[in-house]
């Protein structure tokens, strides 16, 4: 594996704790391909004098081996639901793109069992995109009312919605169960 972009050490604080996360921001700016890319964080709990814990998330199941935990001198855990590293990127914590929000649209229910609804309060035109995380196109629709999507015939994950309209555009993400 080719090591793209690294950071300096961060430290866990007490208010990362409170929050629930650490912000760990790399080294350089990086500028990245369309592609699937990993991201490995390294926990050290200074001889056992701060034992940083990994919660299991399994609200979310992942693809075998695109989550792993890895524990030296002991096993490799491949179970499909390890800890999740989230790379936000962008100076807004997008995608590095200024979006004009659209107002109006409303994506729901998120989690869904495949039935997604996008209403349209202002009846305007407009495009709706649905993608995978690889960035490939599930559905396209254009409609002028509040719509109804079926993806109860897309695998269980977690897809990209986005609207397009002449007032702007919105993006949410969505779990398929």
């Amino acid at each position: 594996m080719t090591s793209i972009a690294s950071s300096t050490a961060g430290f866990i604080s007490a208010t990362d704790l409170s929050n629930g996360y650490i912000d760990v921001f790399f080294n350089d700016e990086v500028s990245l391909d369309t592609g699937v890319y990993y991201a490995a964080a390294t926990l050290y709990s200074n001889d056992n004098t701060a034992d940083v814990s990994v919660l299991d998330d399994r609200t979310l199941v992942q693809p075998e081996y695109a989550s792993a935990i890895y524990i030296p001198g002991g096993e490799v855990y491949s179970n499909g639901t390890a800890f999740a590293i989230r790379m936000l990127m962008g100076a807004d914590w997008g995608a590095g793109l200024t979006e004009n929000n659209l107002e109006g649209v409303t994506i729901y229910p998120n989690p869904s069992e495949g039935l997604v609804f996008v209403s349209n309060d202002l009846n305007l035109e407009h495009q709706i995109t649905v993608s995978d995380l690889f960035g490939r196109q599930v559905m396209t629709s254009s409609v002028k009312t509040s719509t109804q999507l079926d993806l109860s015939g897309v695998q269980s994950g977690i897809y990209m919605i986005h609207v397009h309209s002449e007032k702007g555009s919105k993006t949410e993400r969505i779990l398929i169960r």
